[in-house]
């Protein structure tokens, strides 16, 4: 998942992500993702201990569905807050 604000994709070439995982393992650091939130076909995690980059050109290369987001269309990004 793209994480990085739009802008700052446009001006540099890779773009800040966070891994998606669909194996449902609670953690402080993992945020839920409901079933159908930004497009995902199931309930997912994202696993926010693990935030990267990866250059741009990977997802081009891949054609990765989420190349659409960063082309434009949306930047999807989640924001856990403390319980």
């Amino acid at each position: 998942m793209i994480v990085s604000l739009y802008v700052r994709n446009r001006l540099v070439n890779d773009v800040i992500v966070v891994p998606i995982s669909t194996t449902l393992r609670p953690s402080p650091t993992h945020v839920e993702l409901p079933k159908n939130e930004a497009g995902l076909d199931l309930t997912s995690m994202a696993k926010c201990e693990q935030i990267t980059t990866l250059d741009t050109w990977i997802l081009y290369e891949l054609e990765a569905p989420i190349c659409k987001a960063f082309q434009g269309a949306a930047i999807v990004s989640a924001i856990a807050s403390p319980e």
